[in-house]
Order: C-alpha cells, then structure tokens, then sequence
C-alpha cells in the first residue's frame, strides 16, 4: 500500500509541477465558481430549535402547545421599570398603543395590569402586606396631596414640601420617600437651568413610594423570517424607535427605563454577538497567522503561497458548505475560523518539509519529494481530523451535526488545496530565497531535560485525574449568551422580580374544570411551587382588602374631594412660592444624609433659577414638567379606592385570552419550587411534571431534553471518535504500541485540559462539549507527524534535527492563534469554545514536545511498517 500510495503522490505532484499554470487555472476557475455559489445560496437558520431534531418529546411538546396558544410563541418582552409606578404604567400603556398601529409587524400587543379594569381593581392584586404599606405610605402624604389636589401647581408644589422642610426643625421625620421627591426636583430643576426640558412627576413619591423599581410588561408577538439572517432586528428597532419617539413627545418620563427581552431578543441579541464574534476572531487569526508565518518560514515566497493556498481552500470549503448543508446555524457559524486554525496545518508542515529538502535537491525534486515524504502523514492527519468531526453527524444534535460535516469538508479541502494550488504556485514563485527549517525549539531541549519535562506532564496529568472528573456541564442556554447583552441582563433583572417564571412549565386542559383538578394535583408534588390558571387571576382576600380600602378612603377624602381649587398662579406668585421653599429649604436639617445633600442640590439649581432674568419662563417649564397630569393622577387614584369585589366573569378578555384558546382548551403555567441554577432541581422539576402531564413543555422542560440530547451525542461522538481513530491508526501503523504512543500524549493532554478548564471556571456547555471528541481528532496529528518522521529518520536525535518538530510547532502556533481568538467573541459560548481549543492546543503541543519523543526514547516505535 506505501508502495502504490508514493507512486500516486509521485505522480500526482510531477504533473503539478509540470503543468503548475493548467492547475492554478483549473483552481481559479473552481475558485470563481465556488465563491459565487456561496455567496448566493449560503442561508443562515437563525431559529435555534432548529439545532435538535423535531421529534425530540421535548420539542414534539413545544409545538403541540405552540398550535393551541401560538401567540405564546417568539414574545417579545418590553420591560418598562421606574419608581414611578405611574410613570411606568403611562408609558406601558403609550408603547402599546403605539405598536397596536403596526399589525403586519406585530401580530398581537397585550399590556397586563393596563387600562380600565386595572385602574380601578389594581390595588385588590397586591397582597395584604404591600396593600398595607401602599395606604400606609398614601397616610404620610396625604397633607401634600391634599394642598396639590386645591393648587395643582409649582406654589402648590413648594407649600406642601416646603411644610415638610419646617417639620424637620421641629424634630419632626419626614416621609420615606422625600428624599427621593427633593432629588428628582432636584435634577428637573437642574435640566431646566441648563435649558432643557425634563418629563417626570413627583406625584408618586409625594404619595410615599418607598423608592422601590416598579416594573411594567408590554408583551408583543413579530412576524419573523428566518430566512433573514438578522429576522428579528426590524421589529426590534421599530420598537425601539417607537419607545424614542414616545420619550421626545413625553409620554415615556427621562426616569422611565424601556428595556427588551424574551426569546426573540435574545436570539436576536446572540446572533449578533456571534457574528461580531466571528468577525473579530476571523480578522484577529488572519493578522496572527501572517505574523506566525512570518516567524516561521522567513519567507516572503512561503508565507504568500500559504496563505494564497489557505483562501483558496476557505472558498471551497464554503461551496462544500453550502452544497452538503445550505445554511449556517448558531454554532456552525464558527466554521470559517476553525478552517483557519487547522487547515493552515497542512501548508505548513510541506513549506518547511519543502525548504528542508531544498538543501539537496533542485526545486521540481523537491516539490515531487516533498508530498511523496508529507503526503502519508498529511492524509492520515485529515482522516483522523475528518472522524473527529464527523463523529457528530449520527447524532441528534444538528447544531454539532452540521459543524461537523462543514469543518471535514473543509479540512478536506486544504488538504487538496495543499497537495495542488500549493505545489503549483511554489513551482511559479520559484526557490525561497530565505526559506528557514532549523528547528528552534526542539534542538534546543537537552534530552535530559526532555525527560524530566514528559515526567512532570504525566505526573500532573496522573494527579489531575480527579480534578478532570470533577468537570461541571452548565445545561443553561442563557449561560451561551453574551452577558453584557441589554437582552440577558435584563432578563435576569425580571427573573429577581418574578422568580422562576422564566422557568416556568405549561401544560393544556381540555376546559376549565380539567384545568383546576390538574393544577390541585401538581400542586401536591414538592417540586411545584405554584400553579396559575385563568381563575388564579381572581383576586384573593377580597373582603379584607376592600374593608382597608373604605378605611383608607376616609383619610383620603380630601385629597379625592377638594373642598375648593385655587386658581393657576400668576409669574410673580411663581417666583414667591420658589423663594419661600428656598428660605424654608436653608433651615431644613434632615437626619439623612442623602436627602440633606439632594436638598442642597435642589437649593443649587432652584437658586440660578430664580437669578436667571429668563426665570418666569424656566419657572413656568418647571411647573409644566412636574404638575403636568396631577389632576388625572389623582382621578386615577381615586377610581382605585373605587374598586369592587371580582368575580371571574369579571375579568377583561384581553387578560384570559392567552391562556383560553378559541376552541376553549386552557394553558396552565406550573411554577418550580427548587433553585433552577442547578440542573439536578431542574431535571427533578421537568420530570416530575412531565410523569403527571407528559405533554408539558416550557424552558425547564426543553433544558433538560435538550441537555439528554446533548450528552447523548457527546458520548456517541467520543465513543465513535476512538474506536475508529485507534482502528484507523493501527491499519496504518501495524502496531499496537504505536497506536498506543501516538494516543498516550493525547490522554496527557486531555486530562491537563479538563482540569485546567475546573481549576479556571471555564464550565463546559452545549456549545464548547465539542471539544473533547475533537481533541481526539486532531489531537493526533502532532504525534503522528513525529512517529511517522521518527520512523523515516531512524531515531529520536535525528528527528529532532529535522524540519517535522518545527513544522509540528509552527502548526500547533497557528491553531492556538485561531482558536484563541475566538475567546474574544462576546458570546460566550463561542468564547468558552476559543478558550477550551486553546487550552488543548497548548497542552497538545507540551506533549508533543516533552511527552511524545520520550515515549518514543523509552519504548521505541519499531521499524517501518509498510503503510
């Protein structure tokens, strides 16, 4: 077989040579070709379901319940939060009335706790502790709102603090809230002195918010094409530019937050952070390849056809892409980076081995020489690569599946590129005039040295077992996710507000009745928490509340029936009232200090008001800006101390609409109990509500199927990996012992590896478990160029004193660069894949260093085999 295998390559590059303008030709062509057939047929799937297969119960779940309650599918969530419950509120409400003009975009907008039925009972759906606090706070400022409900003006407004300003001289406390009422007055009155306009009111904290974010949902559903790389990013920015516009009309206050999220933003939200990820990490590995290359070959001529080859190569591999696959996913995303890192390999190791033989042979030998010496270990290299890879493809996971067919197709093609384009343009550039092979590394480890290196490697590698096994599998999708991203911070924002409600379980009842005797028997299991059903939305301990309610209205009346209104102050009486507070505002001592130093700002920005000769004027926006809307706050405040007792027929449509369907069949939302962080909880929750309700799906359920479907393919892909790799070693070595040499390091290697990743955090997750099964790939390929050169040489010296060593750190170099620089990506998943490649790079690269040529010292890799 070695026989036929040297007569083909001889052949083959003796034509290559001969012939190296008919070859370039023929590439380009193919080149061209393939690159217009990418660049026009290459789709990218951003819908990341799509990585698992349909069947999966998990899934089959999913949509099972997403054709019942289809505008539970791809919400998108508008988190809107300010101290102002009001505020937050208004602007809720202003966000879904603006977005209910946009139908073709938006299927369907549903603000909960908004419009008449909430302005009314809202108060009923606080507990009895919070309803308690609410009147109780309404208590201490009741004088001021009194005094604002008579003279709803800026006089109005500096009688009522200015009262409590002189309290605090009698020793008296002041509200919970005013340090926040003096602070918020004191950045509006700063925005006017330096001529802007601010939009805020004072009306909630003058009744006694404790300071608290108070958080409102606006809940909307887009039409996607996935199709579209970025799918999402128009209704996303339209809602973005409808919130902006709202905020420049005054709808949305200054202090009113507009934030998105939901499974929509954050697909939308990582999609771009991969994209940039890869950009950044494709730009970072082309500059470092050159710099490497440069270091390397000190070769003007080697580095440009290397790299000419390598381009070559990538266009290929993407026509290959698109032929087998047709689009990219999230993951497979990747790819082109990875081709980078790997397929520079093969051009390396016959540059070197090519300058090598220059010392003896004119430049057609050398070339034909040089891939009849390389070209073995070059395609036993790609083979092993290729399985590695490949050893997904059997797998339910797509996202791997895909990434694997790809990246073998692309190894593939560097390893063509590198057998002809390379060859040919070598041919036509003629010798390298500074073509440098002298091994700098290795010749300059003593063998004693050598030893006591591959000692300590396996030694440590011994002890890190433990360490290794240790190793923690984050199942969290969102922990793929870029961090900084305004999708999952504030995601994790809602889920400290509202629990576990992002892990939530959904399951449908044929009715209402079927829907209570479900919910009462999975309330009995310890791992759900709670159970809401369209009835859960009654209000409970109506009567109490209500009885609060009427107490509370006596105190109130004032504020809600005035006893007579003082009519709008003139500019004068203006400019009186705010010289008065300022008088008032010098002789307040407040006890806190935060409320002692937003007065003294508010007396800062109050002062250059009423210097300014333009003070009428900026005293008149003040006023417009903080009393705007007091009147119909009040309104609204009094219409929910109207509230009357709920009955279930009572509740608007729009709010049981999304868990009735048309056809009557109701959705029930199964809370968890345990801590959803930590996967065992998880799974204990996702089975022990799938045992009572099988078709339950919901982000808890989908984690856990999704985590089996993984794990799965990562056991399938390992096993696959090294029964085939240790078959296809021995069909080429002949020997046991030498399979067993060149996997030695690779265990050395990977146990380094997976302790490394415990003792530095790096957790391993759906994205980076690829590393493992590919570590096994071409994690062989340095200690198969080594024994394979050991073999021709005839002894461990003499390989070292060879171009291989070299070629074998040049290669691992290039790697650890395009690996490593997807470490910069702000996605994390492809990050934590960077960071784990190139820790198995490094460690890869110690044990050919150290460990391989020792194992080869202390047992020797038999003569030549036939190959």
């Amino acid at each position: 077989m070695k026989d036929t295998l040297d007569r083909w390559l001889t052949g083959w590059l003796t034509l290559v040579t001969r012939r190296p303008w008919l070859v370039l030709a023929v590439a380009a062509v193919l080149t061209a070709v393939g690159g217009w057939y990418t660049v026009t047929r290459l789709g990218i799937n951003t819908d990341t379901s799509t990585l698992v297969p349909a069947s999966e119960p998990f899934r089959v779940a999913e949509a099972n319940y997403l054709k019942v309650f289809p505008e539970n599918d791809n919400v998108i969530l508008i988190v809107v939060q300010d101290k102002d419950a009001l505020a937050a509120a208004d602007a809720a409400r202003a966000i879904a009335g603006a977005l209910a003009r946009y139908p073709k975009r938006f299927s369907y907008v549903y603000a909960p706790g908004t419009g008449p039925f909430f302005d009314r009972n809202g108060l009923l759906y606080l507990d009895k502790g919070q309803l308690a606090k609410v009147l109780d706070d309404l208590a201490q400022a009741q004088p001021a709102l009194a005094v604002l409900s008579q003279d709803p003006s800026l006089r109005g407004l500096f009688d009522a603090l200015g009262h409590g300003l002189q309290a605090t001289g009698q020793g008296q406390p002041l509200p919970p809230a005013f340090g926040d009422v003096m602070t918020g007055l004191a950045n509006a009155a700063r925005q006017v002195e330096q001529g802007s306009v601010p939009r805020q009111s004072l009306l909630p904290g003058l009744a006694g918010a404790p300071g608290e974010v108070q958080t409102r949902l606006v809940m909307t559903r887009q039409r996607l094409d996935y199709s579209q790389a970025l799918s999402a990013a128009s209704g996303i920015d339209q809602i973005r530019a409808v919130a902006a516009n709202l905020r420049k009309q005054g709808a949305i206050a200054d202090s009113t937050s507009v934030r998105l999220t939901g499974e929509t933003v954050l697909a939308n939200d990582e999609l771009v952070s991969v994209t940039q990820g890869v950009k950044i990490a494709g730009i970072v590995s082309l500059v470092l390849l050159v710099i490497i290359l440069a270091w390397g070959y000190r070769s003007i001529r080697l580095i440009s056809t290397s790299y000419g080859t390598l381009l070559i190569g990538l266009v290929w591999a993407g026509a290959f892409a698109t032929a087998t696959i047709g689009e990219l996913n999230m993951i497979s995303a990747s790819c082109a980076v990875l081709f980078v890192g790997l397929g520079i390999d093969y051009a390396i190791h016959f540059c070197l081995r090519y300058a090598e033989n220059l010392r003896r042979e004119d430049q057609r030998s050398a070339l034909v020489d040089t891939g009849r010496q390389v070209g073995p270990a070059l395609m036993l290299c790609v083979l092993t690569t290729v399985i590695g890879f490949l050893s997904f493809a059997p797998t339910d996971y797509k996202g791997f599946a895909d990434l694997g067919v790809i990246a073998a197709g692309g190894v593939t093609a560097a390893f063509l590129a590198s057998l002809t384009v390379l060859p040919a343009l070598l041919a036509i550039v003629g010798v390298p005039k500074r073509a440098q092979w002298r091994p700098i590394i290795f010749s300059e480890v003593k063998q004693r040295w050598s030893d006591r290196g591959a000692k300590l490697m396996i030694v440590l590698a011994i002890l890190s077992v433990p360490v290794a096994l240790s190793a923690h599998f984050d199942f969290s999708t969102l922990a793929l996710k870029d961090p900084n991203s305004e999708s999952v911070t504030t995601l994790e924002d809602l889920t400290k507000i509202q629990g576990n409600l992002a892990y939530a379980a959904y399951a449908v009842a044929d009715n209402l009745d079927d829907a209570e005797r479900l919910a009462a028997k999975l309330r009995k299991l310890p791992e759900v928490d709670e159970v809401v059903t369209p009835r859960s939305y009654v209000p409970a301990d109506q009567d109490e509340k209500l009885e609060m309610l009427q107490e509370a209205a006596m105190f109130m009346w004032p504020v809600f029936n005035p006893d007579h209104t003082v009519p709008p102050p003139t500019a004068k009486e203006r400019l009186q009232a705010a010289q008065q507070f300022l008088g008032r505002a010098e002789n307040a001592h407040p006890a806190d200090e935060n409320t002692a130093q937003a007065i003294a700002s508010l007396r800062q920005a109050l002062t250059s008001i009423v210097e300014d000769p333009d003070r009428d004027a900026k005293l008149k926006t003040l006023e417009q800006a903080l009393i705007s809307g007091v009147q119909e706050r009040i309104a609204r405040l009094r219409s929910s101390f109207n509230a009357a007792p709920v009955r279930y027929q009572d509740l608007p449509a729009d709010m049981v609409s999304r868990d009735i369907s048309p056809s009557g069949k109701v959705s029930l939302t199964i809370l968890p109990a345990g801590d959803m962080s930590k996967h065992d909880q998880l799974e204990a929750f996702a089975d022990a509500v799938t045992a009572v309700v099988p078709g339950a799906s919901g982000r808890a359920i989908g984690e856990a199927g999704m985590a089996k479907v993984v794990i799965g393919a990562f056991e399938i892909a390992s096993a696959l990996t090294i029964v085939l790799i240790s078959l296809l070693l021995y069909a080429i070595l002949r020997r046991w012992r030498d399979v067993v040499l060149v996997l030695a390091p690779l265990a050395v290697a990977g146990s380094l590896t997976a302790a490394t990743a415990v003792l530095t955090g790096i957790q391993f997750n759906f994205a980076n478990v690829i590393v493992l099964p590919l570590l096994l790939g071409f994690g062989v390929d340095s200690s198969t160029h080594l024994l394979l050169r050991r073999r021709e040489e005839g002894s461990v010296a003499e390989l070292m004193e060879s171009s291989t060593p070299r070629a074998v750190t040049l290669s691992a170099l290039t790697t650890i660069a395009s690996f490593g620089s997807l470490s910069l990506s702000p996605h994390w998943g492809t990050a934590s894949l960077g960071l784990l490649l190139t820790v198995a790079m490094v460690m890869i690269e110690l044990s050919a260093v150290f460990v391989m040529p020792a194992l080869m010292r202390w047992f020797g890799s038999g003569p030549s085999q036939p190959v």
